[in-house]
């Protein structure tokens, strides 16, 4: 994701790469830190899947859900 500052009302976030990389990917995930060492992925374009929210943590254990 990118900053979009000309943005003043809605969300001022959009996907890097724009439409060059919209039509050459099949899946597109948003990763973001939430709180307390907690990740988020959001599936937000995908033929095959719902849009949909999940939260992980990565661990010395490795990714932990």
């Amino acid at each position: 994701m990118v900053a979009q500052p000309d943005v003043f009302f809605g969300n001022p976030l959009k996907p890097a790469g724009g439409n060059v990389i919209a039509h050459g990917a099949t899946y597109r995930v948003w990763l973001r830190k939430g709180k307390e060492n907690v990740r988020i992925a959001k599936i937000f374009d995908s033929p095959y899947h719902p849009e949909r929210e999940v939260t992980f943590r990565i661990t010395e254990e490795g990714v932990v859900d």
